[in-house]
């Protein structure tokens, strides 16, 4: 079976997306090993095997979307475990998730970046605005903590329109194509 131009695509990004991760785990367990910090490897080994079924799923099926969606909301997850429960004593490491935004805008597309965004910016701001922010690791101020929901929200504005003008343009080249074709 031929894949289309679509899922060949978002079987290629969902490719790279699952080997990064393994890339990243595979570096980071024998770190927190060291370190001998159990919670860390344990949540990486579990992250570690989810993606490594992922990717076994996307090489049976060859269907991404699957993977793309899986690999996202495991990051999400993972990163919140990291950064908002090891991360570093200033608060600095939460603007890691200043990354999140474009890295799901161009991983999974306009509407399941979205919907997975807006999932993720829910758990941060109730983990950062209620009372479970005596779950962090850290004491961080508020004002770091507004800052950082003000500009995830602005990078992902950016993020969404940047991938809606891409799909645009490739929607726009692929008809294009088509007309060429047929006119040849």
């Amino acid at each position: 079976m031929r894949l289309t131009d679509d899922a060949a695509l978002q079987y290629t990004k969902a490719m790279h997306l699952c080997m990064i991760i393994l890339f990243l785990l595979a570096l980071s367990i024998p770190l927190n090993y060291l370190e001998n910090n159990i919670e860390v490897i344990v949540a990486l080994g579990t992250s570690f095997a989810i993606t490594l079924i992922l990717l076994l799923i996307l090489i049976i099926t060859k269907k991404g979307g699957i993977a793309l969606i899986g690999s996202s909301i495991m990051l999400i997850f993972l990163g919140m475990f990291l950064l908002c429960f090891q991360g570093a004593p200033d608060g600095s490491s939460l603007f890691w998730f200043l990354l999140l935004p474009p890295l799901l805008m161009f991983c999974v597309g306009l509407l399941p970046g979205t919907i997975l965004f807006f999932g993720f910016y829910l758990l941060l701001t109730m983990l950062l605005l209620t009372p479970l922010d005596s779950l962090l690791a850290h004491d961080i101020s508020r004002p770091l903590r507004w800052r950082l929901l003000a500009s995830m929200l602005g990078i992902f504005i950016f993020s969404w329109l940047a991938e809606y003008i891409r799909a645009q343009m490739r929607s726009a080249l692929i008809q294009a194509v088509k007309m060429l074709e047929h006119s040849a």
